[in-house]
């Protein structure tokens, strides 16, 4: 509440517009991290990985939920089956991990970031792709 309350007064002094909008994606960057989502080990089961650092979960025919990892997970794109840490859970926010084993047989852990509910598959890729960009032009800007 307070960091909005200071954008509203810069936005009023008659700072960048820019500067404004960039601290308010960070404050809504750190309201949306701060909401946990938990995926029980029943939902883990029908997944498809996109990449190595994402795993798609579909949950019924309109809900699915895009898993990112911290980092690039090795062997995730080959993997076969996925089950959550000791918890019985995946959640996003509280440093789970996953679990998960690639047709070598070796079984890996993987860090959670974020999960998000999107609509479609279509819809997770263009995330993924939307955050990509983004973070390509917070690079930029550095």
């Amino acid at each position: 509440m307070n960091r909005f309350r200071i954008i509203v007064i810069i936005s009023l002094l008659g700072l960048s517009s820019q500067y404004v909008h960039a601290q308010l994606n960070v404050d809504l960057g750190k309201a949306r991290k701060e909401q946990s989502i938990c995926l029980h080990a029943s939902t883990l089961r029908n997944f498809r990985t996109l990449s190595s650092q994402h795993i798609l979960f579909q949950y019924d025919s309109k809900t699915f939920f895009l898993m990112t990892m911290q980092r690039s997970c090795f062997g995730l794109r080959e993997t076969f089956r996925i089950h959550p840490g000791r918890t019985g859970k995946a959640c996003s926010n509280r440093n789970d991990e996953i679990m998960y084993e690639d047709k070598i047989g070796g079984a890996k852990s993987c860090k959670i970031d974020l999960i998000d509910t999107v609509e479609s598959r279509d819809a997770a890729k263009a995330l993924i792709k939307q955050r990509k960009e983004d973070r390509n032009k917070e690079k930029d800007e550095e």
